[in-house]
């Protein structure tokens, strides 16, 4: 608990989503090096609701102004 009052919510969302990141990361080398498929068809499936969870974090993100992202709607360049 003690940490919740060290870190902001800026904070926990950018290790949120570092974190995503790498997991997703780590399933794409696993996936393409298995022999067996059913255990791939899986661990796709995990890597998919991964970069689910990834993608609500971005739009967490983009929400309050913390994204690359949300710097585009604000450009004046068409």
């Amino acid at each position: 608990m003690y940490v919740y009052n060290l870190l902001t919510e800026k904070d926990m969302l950018n290790d949120l989503i570092y974190s995503e990141k790498y997991i997703s990361n780590s399933y794409s080398s696993i996936v393409l090096e298995l022999p067996c498929p059913e255990l791939r068809k899986i661990l796709f499936r995990c890597q998919l609701n991964v970069q689910s969870i990834e993608s609500n974090i971005e739009n967490a993100r983009n929400e309050r102004g913390w994204n690359l992202n949300s710097l585009c709607k604000l450009s004046s360049y068409s």
